[in-house]
């Protein structure tokens, strides 16, 4: 079975559906099952990139979407969710199958602030699916009450723990020294923690604190600046870097192997 998986571009993109087309393109499993390709529909950059982008995408997306037998499409809210509608629109078209697989956190906040049209769209997006995939069961429980869909499944974000077995340190030796990675942003309480080491630094004066993340950098770095803490705020060069340092273990563990293998499932039974 060929199956396309479409999503942001793993080298161009950073976050969550990045990853998670990086980490199916890396399953020996579920490409000895499947004939798998990924499909970038979406570069990080300027507003001009990404609409140009998204157009050379969709037009790329029409030359070759005949010849495969599932699609995998991974959204998140806004743009994203919007962008993915024309995809499912052609593929049911076609008489294809499709799985949604939603990974905005906020996903519902930003239905809620759409008007009747947008609405309607996402309401269409959902009931068109063959299978939505949802990172949480909670996620899972609210999807199909506000959409009043049967057909949404659990499937959580793995963690590949051998990338980072590198990082382990003496604890002693660096015991002032803390780094957090992720989005920079309210959600992930970024403030919260900057106002924590305020209050830690009055003991402390030791304490050292790495923010690294995409998000609101340029609010965090005003924030530490003007709070004078020893605290750094970053971009997802870091993270990146890291990523790159870690690439290529053949060893996995076994919570990739256990989604995969789940993902696999799904993939079957929309088959069927």
């Amino acid at each position: 079975m060929k199956i396309l998986v479409i999503g942001p571009s793993e080298k161009e993109s950073r976050g969550g559906m990045a990853e998670v087309a990086r980490g199916i393109r890396e399953s020996g499993f579920l490409n000895r099952e499947f004939d798998i390709d990924l499909f970038p529909s979406y570069i990080d950059g300027s507003l001009p990139a990404r609409l140009l982008y998204s157009v050379y995408g969709y037009l790329r997306f029409l030359r070759c979407y005949q010849k495969y037998d599932l699609f995998h499409l991974n959204a998140a809210e806004k743009g994203s969710t919007f962008r993915k509608y024309f995809y499912l629109r052609k593929i049911k078209k076609a008489g294809k199958k499709a799985i949604i697989h939603i990974h905005g956190a906020s996903y519902l906040a930003f239905y809620d602030g759409l008007g009747s049209v947008g609405k309607r769209i996402v309401e269409g997006f959902f009931h068109q699916a063959d299978l939505v995939l949802a990172l949480s069961e909670s996620w899972r429980r609210e999807l199909e009450n506000r959409f009043r869909i049967d057909t949404c499944r659990t499937l959580n974000n793995g963690v590949d723990l051998s990338e980072y077995k590198t990082a382990v340190i003496d604890v002693t030796k660096y015991r002032n020294s803390f780094l957090m990675l992720g989005r920079l942003g309210e959600r992930k309480g970024v403030y919260d923690l900057i106002n924590a080491v305020e209050i830690a630094r009055r003991q402390n004066p030791g304490l050292h604190v790495i923010l690294a993340g995409n998000g609101e950098i340029e609010k965090v770095r005003r924030l530490v600046a003007q709070k004078e803490l020893v605290c750094l705020s970053g971009n997802t060069e870091l993270l990146k870097k890291m990523s790159e340092n870690n690439r290529g273990r053949a060893k996995k563990e076994f919570s990739i192997q256990y989604i995969h293998k789940r993902l696999a499932v799904y993939y079957r039974q929309v088959a069927e």
